[in-house]
């Protein structure tokens, strides 16, 4: 499903402006019992708000995958992917299981390992591949243990908070030995990939904390600023943010279904562009456009080119992937910018071709990839 972009299209980019890597994180808050999709900076705190959730309502968040995109678990099982620009979600997999409490990435491993409490009391581990759709059980964790909290670190670790103590865990039989209490009471760990960094919350404050594994020493970081409680996070390592801007409306397809284009990582010197599209019709074909701005330009069956001017070449195939028919179609593209190259602003927009759509085509938002 992963498909390579020439570099050629970024030789229509050149500009002399460059961007920086930045770590940052999404949140699931709540206010007045409604879920909401946040992102928020983990240096200043300062947040945005993306939306509501719509179709997946996950209560743990996840960044991972390959390519890695932010991924959504509810405690009655369903697990799915979900855009970063407008909180819908795309489930991957129903679990027929339930009481889920955590979900964590391992790159090593390629998978994602989910923690569960059953119905006799006892806290089990599975483990989800997305490469191949599959699940299996890992094991269950010795009597008297409450994990709370599970994490991998760069090394392919796996870790564990719990009552106020950091453990490591063994991945053959789940058993647990103890490196360090922390100093505060902290909940939700998530270690960054990128820089090995241990994050946590506070509870008493909500304030996001670093810890030191090998003390249980933490150190005050920046207090989100974002509103109502949080009840779920993770961090995205070394993600260039404020880039991805969506522009203009999605032309729905079959079932009145919009497709979404969205994005992410580093638009920058040596930096990997991954970019998606979901919601589509499976099984059928698009098309991605790349131009120079957002725009507003009618395409004559109700649909609207967001982007202008269009670059003839490259106009690239995009095969659309799932079952289910409408609403479930979805594909991934990625590019690499070389080392040393300069970028300027770019917008893309995918056209999808569908019978049940207005004129056979359905099309997405825009999306502009800023520098700021």
């Amino acid at each position: 499903m992963l498909r390579t972009l020439s570099l050629a299209v970024l030789a229509l980019a050149l500009s002399s402006a460059t961007v920086m890597a930045q770590a940052h994180a999404y949140a699931i808050t709540s206010q007045s019992g409604s879920a909401r999709l946040s992102t928020f900076d983990i240096s200043t705190g300062r947040g945005t708000i993306i939306g509501g959730f719509s179709f997946l309502f996950p209560e743990e968040l996840e960044w991972g995958g390959s390519p890695p995109a932010l991924w959504g678990l509810s405690h009655d099982g369903v697990l799915g992917t979900i855009s970063t620009s407008n909180a819908t979600g795309t489930v991957r997999r129903l679990l027929a299981l339930e009481y889920f409490t955590d979900l964590a990435w391992s790159p090593t491993r390629a998978e994602f390992w989910m923690l569960r409490l059953n119905g006799l009391g006892t806290w089990m581990v599975h483990a989800y591949t997305p490469a191949t759709n599959t699940v299996r059980t890992i094991g269950s964790f010795p009597v008297g243990a409450i994990p709370e909290s599970l994490a991998f670190d760069q090394a392919g670790n796996l870790w564990c908070l719990a009552q106020d103590a950091l453990y490591l865990i063994d991945p053959q039989n789940l058993s647990l030995r103890i490196v360090s209490f922390t100093d505060r009471r902290i909940l939700q760990l998530s270690i960054d990939q990128a820089s090995g960094t241990f994050l946590a919350v506070e509870s008493a404050t909500s304030r996001y904390v670093e810890v030191d594994p090998a003390t249980g020493i933490t150190r005050p970081l920046a207090l989100p600023l974002l509103t109502g409680p949080i009840s779920a996070w993770t961090i995205v390592p070394g993600i260039c943010t404020g880039r991805f801007l969506p522009t203009g409306p999605s032309c729905p397809g079959t079932g009145g279904i919009a497709p979404v284009l969205d994005g992410f990582g580093c638009y920058g010197s040596g930096g990997t562009v991954h970019l998606s599209l979901s919601q589509a019709m499976s099984g059928t074909t698009g098309f991605l456009l790349f131009g120079l701005d957002a725009a507003s330009v009618p395409l004559g069956n109700g649909c609207t080119l967001n982007i202008g001017p269009v670059f003839a070449d490259p106009l690239l195939p995009l095969p659309l992937f799932g079952t289910g028919g409408a609403g479930r179609g979805f594909t991934t593209v990625s590019f690499t910018v070389p080392t040393g190259t300069l970028v300027a602003p770019l917008a893309l927009q995918a056209l999808i071709f569908d019978l049940g759509a207005p004129g056979s085509i359905a099309a997405t938002n825009g999306l502009r990839i800023v520098l700021s």
